[in-house]
């Protein structure tokens, strides 16, 4: 309500946004495209911490790609990342948001994920990034 109108009031912006996060950072990004999936287009989640409290950022996801996904009205990329060597409840919950995408398919959301080989969590977000910007170009070409 603050941030998006002062900068269309002050800065000339195209309809092109994207919300990037890393851990937890990743685990906004999700929270946010299920509860506000209208104020960007593009979602770039590196190692999402979608793990903690019993796998919530997960079930939460499912649950709004099962039931509500018909809120996202306007074409919208995610891009989904994990290093290889993480911990095993990272990888299980990066498993776990792909399992959900995959079952709920949506024709307005197009979404890609990678496994980095051999990236810990700290190595994972600069081998992301330049794969989830060219995704996010091509989306918004085609």
């Amino acid at each position: 309500t603050e941030l998006l109108p002062y900068l269309s009031a002050n800065y000339k912006l195209t309809n092109n946004r994207v919300l990037s996060g890393f851990s937890a950072g990743g685990s906004f990004v999700l929270y946010t495209l299920h509860t506000k999936p209208e104020l960007f287009n593009g979602y770039f989640a590196f190692s999402p911490a979608a793990w903690y409290d019993d796998m919530t950022v997960v079930k939460k996801l499912d649950t709004f790609l099962d039931t509500q996904s018909d809120k996202i009205n306007s074409p919208t990329y995610l891009y989904l990342s994990v290093g290889s060597a993480e911990h095993p409840l990272m990888l299980k919950a990066f498993n776990n948001l792909e399992q959900a995408l995959t079952a709920n398919p949506n024709s307005t959301l197009v979404w890609e994920s990678a496994v980095n080989l051999g990236a810990e969590h700290s190595d994972n977000p600069s081998l992301s990034v330049a794969n989830a910007l060219r995704g996010y170009n091509h989306f918004i070409k085609h």
